[in-house]
């Protein structure tokens, strides 16, 4: 797909013990002490109440990390020199799925990060890219985009988490990602790019008859159900900018009249996440305080892609995140 996708920028971690502060936009400023152990920053204070994972990206280093919406606290549960391809939360909550490499390993795997004790479990390990999970209904499932070395495209997989077995779901002509499984379970939305286009639409694969069908016909990826299976937001471009758009779903066929553009930022927003009771919409844009800071500066010309947060019916939109490094993939915890 063709949207702009965040830079890289620095961001500096101690060898043993991190001390940084990460200033929340519209939160007072947090000041957050962490531990490092391998590659893993163990927190003891569990979260309460709504929580956003999200990832962040710098020069040769990346993190989950995870936001308390309502006290402003934001923790580091993970971090390496690798750049981390997508997240997904367990349906219990208690643990992250992530597309990562592993230190012995060149490849892109999924991982398992338990958010309480900080330990990874590697789930893959072979000659293939394994990125952007996304968790089935019961648990049992994870949907996620393969690369296998010597190919040109990406394809859509399945990992049965019970058994460890990895399976072929759909595997098209075209670049298949950001799989997103329907909260009903019977659908799993997914991004197509024609290899060597410019272009990008959405597709449904339907657990129940195999089949696959369109639902965009325009610029359109990243889809992300809503927790009644009967939505779906998705980025899409108009006049050369991508933001965040909704179109009504009903047992896989699209309701073309029904769709709304949610936001309109002038440097773009894409990447949305709805929150489990769909009241509010998580985001990425780079229309944020920090860019704003940047464009005003001789010094300093990126845009940092930062974390927002609207009401799902448009109403009231905050920025949740301020900090002088690029942030993605953002997460409901359940």
């Amino acid at each position: 797909m063709g949207y702009k996708q965040p830079g890289d920028s620095d961001i500096f971690f101690g060898a043993i013990a991190v001390s940084f502060m990460l200033k929340v936009a519209l939160l007072p400023l947090i000041v957050v002490n962490l531990i490092m152990i391998g590659g893993t920053l163990i927190v003891g204070d569990r979260m309460h109440g709504d929580e956003i994972a999200y990832t962040t990206h710098g020069i040769h280093q990346s993190s989950i990390q995870r936001l308390d919406v309502g006290r402003g606290l934001v923790i580091v549960s993970y971090y390496t020199p690798h750049r981390i391809n997508g997240i997904a939360w367990s349906q219990n909550g208690d643990t992250l799925y992530f597309g990562g490499i592993n230190d012995t390993g060149r490849y892109r795997d999924l991982g398992a990060l338990h958010v309480d004790s900080g330990k990874v479990d590697w789930l893959t390990a072979d000659d293939a890219d394994n990125t952007s999970p996304d968790v089935s209904p019961d648990g049992h499932h994870v949907v996620f985009q393969r690369h296998v070395s010597g190919q040109t495209d990406w394809d859509i997989y399945m990992l049965d988490l019970r058994t460890g077995t990895v399976s072929p779901l759909y595997e098209g002509v075209s670049a298949d990602t950001a799989p997103d499984w329907s909260p009903d379970g019977r659908f799993i939305a997914f991004e197509t790019a024609s290899v060597g286009r410019n272009s990008a639409n959405i597709m449904l694969y339907d657990l129940e008859t195999a089949r696959t069908s369109r639902i965009t016909t325009r610029f359109e990826g990243l889809p992300e159900w809503s927790p009644d299976s009967e939505r779906l937001l998705y980025a899409g471009q108009q006049g050369g900018t991508f933001n965040i758009f909704s179109i009504r779903v009903n047992a896989g066929i699209a309701d073309l009249d029904s769709v709304q553009r949610l936001t309109n930022f002038m440097e773009g927003s894409m990447s949305p996440a709805i929150a489990p009771d769909g009241d509010h919409i998580a985001f990425v844009s780079w229309d944020s305080l920090s860019s704003m800071v940047s464009r005003m500066s001789s010094f300093n010309t990126v845009n940092y892609a930062q974390i927002f947060v609207m009401t799902a019916d448009n109403n009231a939109i905050r920025q949740l995140t301020d900090a002088p490094i690029n942030h993605s993939n953002p997460v409901w915890r359940p």
